[in-house]
């Protein structure tokens, strides 16, 4: 298997977590409403509480994962700038989801970490 077959492979499997991430909310209506709840910053329930947590954990990871994959010469610059706008627009002015972060931000790389919060604004997690 040669390098190109590599990155098409790599490719392939983040663009399925991506698809797979979205289905699932799509395809789970506690899940939709839960999400749609923190959104909006109503109080959730304790299952709807888990199932967000999970889901933004599954979230960050993949786009952890991509930010490494860039890293790695699996994007350029314009592929990787687009994903960083869809990343913006799904976590600021969100308050629950910045919570989330601001959390669990100390179990994702530094690199990530550098990334994510060089575009969030109003982010504060006092450390």
């Amino acid at each position: 298997m040669g390098v190109c077959d590599l990155k098409w492979q790599m490719r392939s499997e983040i663009a399925w977590q991506t698809k797979s991430n979205v289905l699932t909310i799509a395809q789970t209506p506690s899940l939709a409403a839960a999400v749609a709840k923190a959104d909006a910053g109503e109080p959730l329930i304790t299952v709807e509480t888990v199932q967000f947590r999970n889901q933004q954990v599954a979230m960050h990871r993949s786009w952890e994962n991509v930010r490494y994959q860039y890293r790695n010469g699996l994007y350029d610059e314009a592929e990787f700038a687009s994903h960083k706008k869809v990343w913006a627009v799904i976590m600021n002015g969100k308050p629950a989801r910045l919570s989330f972060w601001c959390e669990r931000r100390q179990t994702y790389s530094p690199e990530y970490r550098a990334e994510l919060e060089g575009m969030l604004e109003g982010l504060d997690c006092d450390e």
